[in-house]
């Protein structure tokens, strides 16, 4: 998966989608066959309701519902590789009609939840897993990425310096955040992104500067 959302950014990769998508699966199957070892090890008969029940119903469906989770043979190469990557994206004109007006904070908030809702109607992804407020921050952060608000320049790769990696750090860090009063934190491009990011998923964690927090810490 990593090397997967690297080339969707434009990072060089060593490999092609192809070779990435057969990576995948490889590894699925690796994790499925040992799900599959694990709930044919149990024996039902040992359980009483209703855990009798589940055990069998998950020896009936859990290899065929993992079969149908693997990607398709065509699942990568109809993508064009020269529409890898943030500069086609920031150049496309949906993208310029947006970001060209300078919007403000909560602007871009109202466009996130268009797309939400647009991405969630073609994908048919309105499982409560998909809901969660963290895979909310973690699609607002990397849209806002994609779109050039205060963007991480993540596909420049120097030595000892990976700042795709350290990127997606920062996208975790403020999901883990969202549970907590405060978020401190003297990166502004960080602090920006994640504020929208929260103003998004309706998170009301505080996000400021450490001058900010303890200025807020004095005056209380």
């Amino acid at each position: 998966m990593d090397k997967f959302s690297r080339k969707l950014s434009g990072i060089t990769v060593d490999k092609s989608l192809e070779d990435i998508r057969e990576d995948m699966i490889k590894g699925v199957n690796s994790v499925s066959n040992i799900a599959i070892e694990l709930i044919n090890s149990l024996n039902e008969h040992e359980y009483e309701e209703p855990m009798k029940s589940a055990i069998i119903m998950m020896k009936e469906n859990v290899p065929r519902l993992l079969n149908e989770s693997l990607p398709t043979s065509n699942t990568f190469t109809n993508i064009d590789n020269t529409l890898l990557g943030t500069k086609p994206y920031r150049e496309h004109e949906m993208t310029k009609k947006i970001m060209d007006t300078k919007p403000s904070g909560s602007e871009l908030v109202t466009e996130l939840k268009k797309r939400w809702k647009e991405d969630n109607s073609i994908s048919g992804l309105n499982s409560s897993i998909h809901a969660l407020i963290e895979n909310k921050i973690f699609y607002a952060y990397t849209q806002l990425n994609w779109l050039g608000y205060y963007a991480d320049d993540f596909a420049k790769v120097k030595k000892n310096k990976d700042r795709f990696n350290a990127s997606q750090n920062d996208m975790r860090h403020a999901s883990y955040a969202h549970m907590a009063s405060f978020l401190i934190s003297n990166d502004k491009k960080f602090r920006e992104k994640t504020i929208v990011s929260y103003e998004f998923a309706n998170v009301k964690t505080i996000v400021c500067t450490p001058e900010s927090f303890l200025n807020k810490i004095t005056v209380g």
